[in-house]
């Protein structure tokens, strides 16, 4: 079931020109559905997440296959009866999927991170691999060079850790070629893999003894001997928290975010190195009111796009956490927020073949669910036009039925006398009954008491509109 509409949006271009249209979609269920990674493939796009839509207490691996117009051509669920987050996905040269993910359902620790290889034509499963400690070990990213897969891991499985990096190096067939482990005295938080020229480039955090952290970018060659380290020394407390990279001609491109623990204030900070010495080039930080973090990064020509998270009042919209782009080519000229009344999360940002750049994380503005995926894409040339959005929202049918049978399941009928009252936890905005000839009998809220006393049917519909959908029941009516 799709929906759309254009709708007055907080979208602010600091630009004053010829309006474009930005395409903003949301996917999923009822439930909690965010995106993690998207790929661009020859027709289209793979977008993958967790949902909690299933409504089983836990969380599964989302995927979804969209054609070029951001409709679906298939959706597909991946997971057991605990734990399943997705993080990455990758498409072989064979033009299967690689999916990684980590699970509490492991067959070595706490939390294992496993890998699945699919069918880029239905999504089935070909084959699925499992690796890790004896503890937790939270996958965070994947690249793939020749066919060759290295994941990266957050892992507790070194005795007396407060958190190491781990990366595994397994071949098309999931059988496992390396295992390297990079650890120190203090705590260390992975954030992002990319490949460049077939070199392998690392950012993550280390904690110090002050409580602030380093930034660390490492570039390594394919059989994973490092060629290179760079550290960006944290300085009067700062703590640093390495975001997404993007590498071309231009540079190593880098998002990330700087915690003053003396003003308690995050700030956004734009980072570009040279890939091939790993010297520091380039280290801006845009100091805005509110709370910004840097999410994401992708060149746009010789233009730097980062993605970024932010709780900045810009005078108009709604009062949660925005999406922003903000564009940075020598100094920081230009930004694109976006937001509703509630907040979303960014997660990606890329640049497709054909120029256009395409935003992913969730939102809990729209959509009709608690949190929906959310993938938004600009049109090309976007950095030198305003924009206007368009909202279309994407309710799977995958999670239709189990929508239906959750929330009826979550109302109570009471019957007393010639009063009937319903009772749910659930946000009912509207209650409505017929009779068996469709039919309105009466109307009101979830917390209506209707007298039935009138009624000559055995039995009514009774209609429950929950999160922008219809649900009905039948109901006898007891003499």
């Amino acid at each position: 079931m799709r929906h759309s509409l254009t709708i007055c949006f907080l979208l602010i271009t600091f630009l004053c020109c010829k309006a474009q249209t930005a395409d903003f979609r949301t996917y999923g269920g009822a439930g909690l559905d965010h995106a993690y990674d998207l790929i661009e493939t020859e027709n289209g796009y793979f977008l993958i997440g967790t949902s909690a839509s299933l409504f089983n207490g836990n969380t599964d691996i989302y995927i979804l296959k969209l054609y070029d117009d951001l409709t679906v051509e298939w959706s597909r669920t991946i997971g057991g009866p605990g734990v399943d987050q997705a993080r990455a996905i990758k498409q072989l040269s064979s033009g299967d999927l690689l999916i990684l993910s980590y699970t509490s359902l492991g067959e070595i620790g706490s939390y294992d991170t496993k890998v699945y290889r699919l069918d880029a034509s239905d999504g089935s499963e070909m084959w699925s691999a499992t690796f890790g400690t004896s503890d937790w070990d939270l996958t965070v990213d994947m690249e793939v060079i020749d066919d060759k897969a290295f994941l990266l891991s957050k892992s507790y499985g070194l005795p007396g850790s407060n958190g190491h990096l781990l990366m595994h190096v397994i071949d098309e067939s999931g059988n496992l070629l390396n295992e390297v482990t990079v650890s120190g005295l203090n705590e260390m938080d992975p954030m992002d893999l990319a490949v460049y020229q077939d070199s392998l480039y690392m950012s993550y955090s280390v904690l110090n003894e002050d409580g602030s952290s380093n930034l660390h970018l490492d570039k390594f060659d394919s059989q994973l001997n490092t060629i290179w380290q760079t550290i960006v020394n944290a300085t009067d407390l700062l703590h640093y928290s390495a975001g997404g990279m993007d590498i071309s001609e231009y540079g190593v491109g880098m998002a990330a975010s700087v915690f003053s623990t003396q003003t308690e204030q995050s700030s956004e900070r734009f980072l570009r190195f040279n890939p091939i010495t790993g010297t520091l080039e380039v280290e801006v930080t845009e100091l805005l009111e509110g709370q910004q973090y840097g999410k994401a990064l992708a060149w746009y020509n010789d233009v730097a796009l980062m993605l970024c998270h932010t709780d900045a009042t810009y005078g108009a919209g709604g009062t949660g956490a925005l999406v922003e782009v903000r564009y940075f080519e020598g100094n920081w000229f230009n930004a694109t927020v976006f937001g509703g009344e509630l907040d979303e999360i960014p997660e990606g940002i890329l640049k497709d073949s054909q120029s256009r750049v395409l935003i992913w994380g969730s939102t809990f503005s729209y959509g009709n669910g608690t949190e929906e995926m959310m993938l938004i894409r600009l049109p090309n040339n976007t950095i030198n036009n305003d924009l206007e959005v368009t909202v279309t929202t994407y309710e799977d049918a995958l999670f239709t039925d189990i929508e239906e049978e959750f929330f009826l399941n979550q109302i109570y009928i009471n019957q007393t006398g010639n009063q009937l009252s319903f009772d749910t936890s659930e946000q009912v905005a509207l209650v409505e009954i017929y009779d068996l000839q469709g039919k309105l009998i009466a109307s009101g809220n979830i917390s209506s008491v209707f007298d039935i006393a009138r009624y000559t049917a055995q039995c009514v519909v009774v209609k429950f509109t929950i999160k922008n959908s219809i649900f009905s029941r039948l109901v006898l009516i007891n003499p």
